[in-house]
């Protein structure tokens, strides 16, 4: 067998291992009520918090206050998509993202530093 071969049935029963694995722990969680309340418990704060910030800025994105040109040019628009799609195949490939890559590209772009964050 070829160290190409060998390569992929590696690389493919680790990943059926994984998602098995993924699949026990998920369903283990989901059976145990004690498990769903503690998962719960967790993301309760979490979602709380999402809740504050988005109360504190919703006047960013509408209104006399908005920080945000409510029309962006066409230019800016695709520009916009065309750095999602690189940066999410840059995040698929090798793990970087958010700020590291899309922040600065929006930048590049013309979107405003709050915008772009």
């Amino acid at each position: 067998m070829s160290f190409g071969r060998q390569v992929y049935e590696f690389l493919l029963s680790s990943s059926q291992a994984y998602a098995k694995w993924d699949l026990e722990v998920s369903t283990s969680i989901l059976k145990n009520r004690k498990k769903l309340l503690i998962l719960l418990a967790l993301a309760v704060p979490i979602l709380a918090g999402c809740l504050a910030e988005a109360y504190e800025f919703h006047e960013m994105l509408g209104g006399k206050s908005a920080y945000a040109p409510a029309f962006y040019t066409t230019t800016v628009f695709l520009a916009s998509i065309a750095v999602g799609l690189a940066a999410g195949l840059i995040t698929w490939c090798i793990g970087a993202g958010d700020g590291f890559i899309i922040t600065p590209a929006l930048m590049a772009v013309g979107t405003p530093y709050k915008g772009a964050t």
